[in-house]
């Protein structure tokens, strides 16, 4: 593993939104779309925006749409996202509402009304993305997952509480720019194409898998020092050091292509956490949950079963402690 000598400073506007707990505006985790999807009484039957039909009668005028944001048209309090579901293609005004990234898979919430002009129109109530709406609804039909004993041991206070550490989820892009400049800071050969496609990866798998971006930079940082190009002793590649056979698992057909690497390495992190947690949302996990994840990436996952915990390897240990070091200072704790 490379050792990095240097963790630099982010913006201190940048900080200020890392820690805050606010959803951006207009977005819910999947939990809270289902819940406001229950109490609207949303409907699944679409009605086409090229028509001028009231809502069904006795509904509530309110749809679920399900699909992928596959552009905008308009601007300013009449920007419009089209998504494309069902076949079909919709059209929902977000207005000044923060919107998902281009090509997210979403589900929305949008009220059915009238344009002064009469023609229909469907104007947002909220969003939340599909996996985290998926999540969530396996998750309530699913029996209580079991927590195994190493990952549920009296005193480990969560990640959202223990020190202050906060912990946000990747929503809010408008920060694409300071993520980028992070990233070009830690290594600046990088090109700005590559800079802006692993913010891209960051971000978008982040928000997917239900893990804080901080916590993915920190991993990257004490693998690679975000080099692609970096390869162990032991045969681990690029930016999140694969080993052949894991790349093999996780679909990787090139480890050394920045946004495949951090894809997977990301998918990686959350099933560790997933495995440790009994499946739990990261607002749940404790810092016993993330180092056994962090075990699990290291020395591999029989490595933590054989000992029942963190692995008494010191390459292991150090590589936790780092990678909690770097993740707090990226949240702006010591």
């Amino acid at each position: 593993m490379r050792l990095i000598l240097a963790v630099f400073a982010l913006p201190v506007a940048f900080l200020i939104f890392l820690t805050a707990s606010a959803h951006a505006a207009g977005m819910l985790s999947g939990a809270e779309y289902l819940a406001t999807a229950r109490s609207l009484q949303a409907t699944s039957s679409i009605p086409s925006n090229s028509l001028s039909a009231a809502p069904a009668q006795g509904g509530s005028g309110v749809s679920d749409i399900a699909g992928s944001l596959t552009g905008t048209i308009g601007s300013g309090a009449e920007l419009g996202a089209v998504i494309i579901g069902d076949g079909q293609s919709h059209i929902v005004n977000f207005g000044t509402t923060s919107m998902p990234p281009l090509g997210a898979n979403i589900r929305v919430l949008a009220r059915l009304g009238e344009t002064p002009s009469g023609k229909s129109q469907l104007t947002l109530i909220a969003w939340a993305f599909g996996s985290d709406v998926a999540r969530a609804a396996a998750k309530a039909q699913a029996p209580a997952p079991s927590v195994s004993r190493q990952s549920s041991g009296a005193g480990r206070s969560r990640l959202a509480s223990r020190g202050g550490t906060p912990v946000s989820r990747a929503i809010a892009f408008k920060y694409f720019d300071d993520f980028a400049r992070y990233i070009k800071g830690i290594n600046p050969r990088l090109s700005e194409s590559d800079v802006r496609d692993i913010t891209t990866v960051l971000l978008n798998t982040s928000a997917e898998c239900d893990v804080d971006p901080r916590l993915a930079m920190a991993v990257v940082l004490a693998e690679s020092g975000f080099n692609p190009n970096a390869t162990s002793r032991k045969g681990a590649m690029g930016l999140g050091q694969l080993m052949p056979g894991t790349a093999r698992g996780m679909g990787v057909t090139d480890p050394y292509d920045p946004g495949q690497n951090l894809d997977a390495s990301i998918r990686l992190i959350r099933s560790g956490l997933d495995k440790y947690s009994g499946n739990k949302e990261w607002k749940d996990l404790n810092w016993g949950h993330l180092r056994l994840a962090l075990a699990a990436y290291n020395a591999g996952s029989g490595a933590v079963k054989k000992y029942g915990g963190i692995p008494p390897f010191r390459e292991t240990q150090n590589y936790i402690a780092k990678v909690s070091s770097y993740y707090k200072q990226l949240c702006g704790q010591r």
